[in-house]
């Protein structure tokens, strides 16, 4: 590579050579940490540093801290980069160069790691004007060349990682690269408006509009209307079209003469281009004319579009007029609202606000940390829902409590739903079930489906034959979260065939049996040290990393969690802004017993168990953990324990698992075992019903008398 490329040159201190002459690896490439770089699949290439990385705005910049690195020795580059970044960028004095899409870049530790997805000319993209370096670098976009790209980047550092991977295998996993969730997540935190309102004027805006949008705003809601945001002088076009892209959702009101607007008819298409390419959501309304009249071109609508396709083709494409007719017709096809059916106007108002309340809500419940290590999941799901086909299909997430299905299912409804018709997310099935009842929710589930909150069905079936025909009219997406029993999940259900093709059902447990029969499967895993590192310091530092001084307390942190988000996320929230000492003083603690919040939700999983199940977690968590398999069923076997049966019940219900003939337990449901144990007695250990503690074993031989114990 040239000297003028974006990697420091042959003889920078972090370009070592061993004796053998071949690119020394730095340590974290060592045997035991490999797993970082192979992150479900995903081959990231390390760049160590000095070179050091960061963001600002949706660009990504890398700084290099070496005053005589090469990196900022092009002066071309660096003067075409800089002239045009903002004050801000120019860190210090320090030039950040920017790397555009497709590249994207990650950190674990200290270290930082690159992905690149094709079709791209990789080089390009990293040396932009760079035009000596980059014809240095192969040029090559398909996909099996990604290898020699990556090399020729770097051919010292690169050629001792990469070339090692199956080329085959590199462009299997590039396409499975989170690149689109990443991209997507940053644009979505850019949008400047959560609503977008498309009417032509004279129909509206001097009532039922203006009442829309000033209860909007009355809710904190940013909306755009084009009477209010444009600036004198400003042209309207692009400003309209830069607010529909930059609107969480549009609010589309059809009237009587809103066909008859060419600038009405861009809007509806631009909107619903937004709607196919990020998910964008649409809601329609239907204000004084009928929705079939604006599905079927009739009427109003009819006599509208009969003047575009008679306009001089100069001035009005007839390409563009098929384009509005599409549009128009998929926005009329979706669940909407119709005027006809809810009066007064103040009603229909009132609805539409509750609606989109309830969207950004359920939006911003899922953006937080808890989703640090979870994308390559979020991405396998989403691929299942995007498959094209048209069977209804069913997913099931299963795990442990506080392992992160609820995440990654309410992700992927925010990410997916407005590619749907209908939707509803159904939270923690159990905990309402036990405070209503299930036909409460069967109602609640209808209601948003339907469009109809106050739908009340008592019977067990679904209810008439025009309500199933209605359910199987629409394409739905539909979340049913913490599920406990195959009766919660049938009554709910009933029949999945009963909703539209393409429908999805994702369904979160953790009782694999209840998800025995579902299409496909998901086990939650736990995190790995490095992401449980990052998602700790999210909430203890509000940060990626733990400053140098807390960073060996963070270690501890971490590894007490075990890999569990929930017992990361409550840790790192407790211990956030406290003292070093405040912190060791909590983790001892942590040794010897377990957070009340943390300890709660794990005693609901071994609430839900019968008598014969808890005797066998018991046993297991107090003496047997890490045990082999065969040899304890046949020890609780000769004590009447039937242990083929418990343990099998425990595996389904995600307690423990079961690996080369060993039962393994996470430690956070070991400690919450001897808890329950411990609470027999809290004084008396001869009381309870199993010892495991050498110390209280002795010091109850002793209280006996005898003595003589080793």
């Amino acid at each position: 590579m040239s000297s003028g490329g974006n990697f420091p040159p042959r003889g920078h201190p972090w370009r070592t050579r061993c004796s053998t002459g071949k690119p020394r690896r730095p340590s974290l490439l060592s045997t035991q940490r490999r797993d970082l770089i192979l992150n479900g699949g995903d081959i990231r290439f390390p760049v160590p540093p000095p070179i050091k990385w960061s963001s600002v705005g949706a660009a990504t910049f890398y700084t290099c801290s070496s005053s005589s690195a090469d990196v900022a020795s092009d002066a071309n580059y660096r003067s075409s980069v800089s002239s045009k970044l903002d004050p801000a960028v120019l860190n210090g004095g320090a030039i950040r160069f920017p790397i555009p899409p497709p590249i994207k870049w990650s950190s674990v530790g200290a270290a930082t790691f690159y992905t690149c997805s094709p079709p791209a000319d990789v080089a390009s993209e990293v040396d932009g004007l760079d035009a000596n370096n980059r014809s240095s670098a192969s040029s090559r976009s398909d996909s099996v060349d990604i290898a020699s790209v990556v090399d020729s980047l770097d051919a010292n550092y690169g050629s001792s990682v990469s070339s090692k991977l199956d080329p085959a295998v590199l462009a299997s996993v590039v396409d499975a690269l989170d690149a689109n969730y990443r991209s997507s997540a940053v644009a979505d935190s850019q949008l400047k408006y959560d609503v977008f309102i498309s009417f032509r004027g004279p129909d509206s805006r001097d009532d039922f509009v203006s009442h829309l949008y000033d209860d909007l705003r009355r809710e904190g809601i940013e909306t755009f209307i084009d009477s209010e945001k444009l600036e004198a002088g400003e042209e309207i076009e692009p400003a309209l079209s830069d607010a529909i892209e930059g609107s969480r959702i549009s609010v589309v009101v059809f009237t009587k003469e809103y066909a008859s607007s060419k600038w009405c008819m861009r809007e509806v298409a631009q909107i619903m281009e937004c709607r196919r390419s990020r998910g964008q959501l649409v809601l329609p309304v239907f204000l004084g004319v009928e929705p079939k009249e604006v599905r079927w071109e009739t009427g109003s609508y009819a006599v509208a579009f009969s003047r575009h396709d008679k306009a001089p083709q100069g001035s009005l494409l007839a390409e563009e007029v098929k384009r509005w007719r599409k549009a128009m017709k998929e926005a009329a096809s979706l669940s909407g609202f119709d005027s006809s059916a809810v009066r007064p106007a103040s009603k229909l108002v009132d609805k539409i606000v509750a609606r989109i309340l309830e969207n950004l809500e359920s939006k911003s419940l899922f953006e937080d940390e808890g989703l640090v290590g979870a994308y390559p999941l979020v991405k396998e799901v989403e691929r299942l829902l995007e498959n094209g086909s048209d069977e209804v299909q069913t997913i099931g997430i299963c795990g442990m409590g506080g392992s992160g299905k609820t995440a990654i299912a309410g992700v992927v409804f925010n990410r997916q739903h407005q590619k749907f018709d209908s939707c509803c997310f159904l939270a923690n099935v159990r905990q309402e079930f036990e405070k209503h009842d299930l036909i409460g929710l069967r109602n609640r589930l209808l209601g948003q489906i339907l469009g109809q909150p106050d739908i009340n069905i008592s019977t067990p079936d679904i209810g008439s034959g025009n309500t199933r025909n209605r359910l199987r009219r629409k394409k739905v997406l539909i979340v049913l979260d913490d599920v406990w029993s195959i009766t919660q999940l049938e009554f709910l259900m009933k029949q999945p065939t009963y909703f539209g093709p393409g429908s999805r059902i994702i369904i979160t447990t953790r009782d694999m049996d209840i998800i025995k029969n579902v299409d496909d499967k998901f086990s939650m895993m736990g995190l790995s040290d490095s992401d449980s590192l990052k998602l700790f310091s999210s909430c203890a530092f509000k940060q990626s990393y733990p400053p140098e001084e807390y960073f060996q307390l963070s270690m501890r942190a971490a590894d007490y969690a075990k890999g569990l988000p929930l017992a990361l996320k409550v840790l790192g929230s407790f211990l956030c802004k406290k003292s070093v000492l405040e912190w060791e003083s909590a983790l001892r603690r942590c040794v010897s017993s377990l957070d009340e919040e943390i300890f709660n939700v794990l005693r609901v999983s071994y609430d839900r168990l019968n008598d014969e199940e808890k005797t066998t977690f018991l046993n297991l968590a107090c003496l047997f953990n890490g045990g082999k398999r065969s040899d304890i069923a046949a020890l609780l076997d000769s004590c009447g324990i039937s242990a083929d049966i418990g343990i099998r019940a425990l595996v389904d219900k995600s307690m423990i698992t079961l690996s080369n003939d060993r039962i393994q337990m996470h430690d956070l449901l070991q400690k919450m075992g001897r808890e329950i144990v411990k609470q027999e007695s809290p004084r008396d250990p001869s009381k309870r019903s199993r010892l495991w503690n050498f110390e209280e074993v002795h010091g109850m031989f002793l209280a006996d008398g005898n003595s003589t114990m080793n």
